[in-house]
């Protein structure tokens, strides 16, 4: 997976209640419990922080903790979220 800054400035110009859908839709796609999501979600600073500070080494690592065809599927499951706002 490749690090898509076009996509991750798009994310960071959401705001914050079209981010927090974004990604709870990415997250029940990828089977995500909602207690876990919902906790994820608490601190908005905190994830848009994360998101802007992305790298590719982090991708890497995704990609390896979720197997290649599981990250293209987040991915292009976060593209059209991001899209559609």
């Amino acid at each position: 997976m490749e690090l898509d800054q076009n996509l991750v400035n798009k994310i960071n110009s959401l705001d914050e209640d079209a981010l927090r859908e974004s990604i709870r839709a990415v997250a029940q796609q990828m089977g995500v419990e909602e207690k876990k999501t919902a906790a994820f979600l608490g601190d908005m600073g905190k994830v848009k922080k994360a998101v802007s500070s992305l790298t590719q080494k982090d991708l890497d690592q995704i990609t390896r903790m979720m197997g290649k065809e599981k990250s293209e599927e987040l991915l292009s499951t976060l593209r059209r979220e991001v899209d559609g706002k």
